[in-house]
């Protein structure tokens, strides 16, 4: 139940990715676990990059995009991330 309840929180989150970005808005390089992992962190969640996973592909553009996050065995986090401009 507890584990349930943290994922509901995370779910109910949306953290932000900065990224650089060219002129016409195009990102440079992907976006990564690693940095989602780091924006949760920075939420005050307890998350480790192993257990974050990005759902969206092709990750171009700033916008919003969606993970999954592992809690516990068996429970997982569905994260809305958005990805923006630095």
């Amino acid at each position: 139940a507890e584990a349930q309840a943290y994922a509901a929180k995370i779910a109910s989150s949306l953290v932000k990715v900065n990224v650089k970005v060219n002129e016409s808005g195009k990102i440079y390089g992907s976006v990564t676990p690693a940095q989602i992992t780091e924006a949760l962190v920075a939420a005050g969640f307890e998350v480790e990059k192993k257990n974050v996973s990005i759902v969206s592909e092709n990750i171009e553009t700033v916008g919003t995009y969606d993970a999954k996050v592992k809690c516990y065995k068996g429970v997982f986090a569905d994260l809305k991330f958005e990805v923006i401009a630095e």
